[in-house]
């Protein structure tokens, strides 16, 4: 939607994107597939142009870092909170 944007305007991109991939859930058909054939986008973009767009790791940006400093900063909270010390269950 957003290399839309930029060409058919915000609002329109994403009600576009929005049917063609609900289209996509429903008929169980790749979104590629339909966006390739879909005439207002296929005049933009080519099949290799929408493969690179639709390549998650084109779009997730710093996700994987984000996750990793909130996951490395809850191990640091725990390790540093007194009351999970000696917190474990014995088993029965």
């Amino acid at each position: 939607m957003m290399a839309l944007a930029p060409l058919l305007g915000r609002q329109v991109a994403h009600d576009l994107i929005y049917v063609i991939s609900r289209q996509a859930s429903s008929s169980n058909q790749p979104l590629l597939d339909l966006l390739v054939h879909h005439e207002m986008i296929r005049t933009v973009f080519d099949r290799d142009a929408l493969e690179k767009l639709l390549d998650p790791a084109n779009y997730l940006g710093l996700s994987g870092e984000m996750v990793d400093r909130v996951l490395a900063q809850r191990a640091a909270n725990a390790e540093a909170s007194p009351e999970h010390e000696g917190s474990e269950v014995a088993p029965e």
